[in-house]
C-alpha cells in the first residue's frame, strides 16, 4: 500500500482501521471532464452526480476503491476515517461508511451500468465500522489531547 502513497493504521485495542492517503495534488483543484465538474464527469453530467471531481475526492475515491479490494485479505477490524494529505492544500477527512453510502456505491452502479464486462466486488458494503460517536470522541481526543479531554467531558 505504500506505493500507492496510502497507509493503514489500526488500532490494536479497539481494531479501528483509519486510512491516510498521500497526494502530491491541490485537493482542491478540478480537472477537466467531458460531461461536468462532478467526479464522474467522463460519464455523467452534473444533474446525474453530485459528488464535486476534485483531486481530493478523486484521491478518496481511489483510495476507497483499492481498500474495498484488500479487505478480504484482513481480519478483525473495524472502518474508521479516512484522510487525504497534501502539501499543497489544507487536507480532508472523511467517516469511510459515510463515502461508501453516499459516493462509493453509487460510483460502482454507475460504473457497472456503463461498463456491463466489469465485475465489481463490492467488500466494503458488509464490513464492520467503528461507531460514529467513539470517532468523534477519538477525533475531540486527538485535537484537545488528555488534560483537555477529562474536562471538557465532565
Amino acid at each position: 500500500m505504500v506505493s500507492k502513497n496510502i497507509l493503514l493504521f489500526k488500532n490494536k485495542n479497539t481494531g479501528q482501521l483509519d486510512v491516510i492517503t498521500i497526494s502530491s495534488k491541490d485537493l482542491y483543484q478540478i480537472p477537466q471532464y467531458k460531461y461536468g465538474t462532478n467526479i464522474l464527469g467522463g460519464y455523467v453530467t452534473d444533474r446525474d452526480f453530485i459528488w464535486k471531481g476534485d483531486y481530493g475526492n478523486i484521491e478518496t475515491t481511489r483510495t476507497m476503491v483499492i481498500l474495498n479490494e484488500i479487505l478480504p485479505t484482513l481480519k478483525d477490524y473495524k472502518l474508521g476515517n479516512i484522510k487525504v494529505i497534501s502539501r499543497l492544500s489544507v487536507g480532508r477527512s472523511y467517516n469511510i461508511e459515510h463515502i461508501y453510502k453516499d459516493y462509493l456505491n453509487p460510483i460502482f452502479k454507475v460504473v457497472r451500468n456503463n461498463n456491463k464486462d466489469i465485475k465489481i466486488e463490492d467488500n466494503i458494503k458488509s464490513a464492520q465500522y467503528s461507531d460514529p460517536l467513539d470517532l468523534l470522541f477519538k477525533e475531540l481526543h486527538s485535537i484537545l489531547g488528555d488534560d483537555r479531554i477529562s474536562h471538557t467531558i465532565e
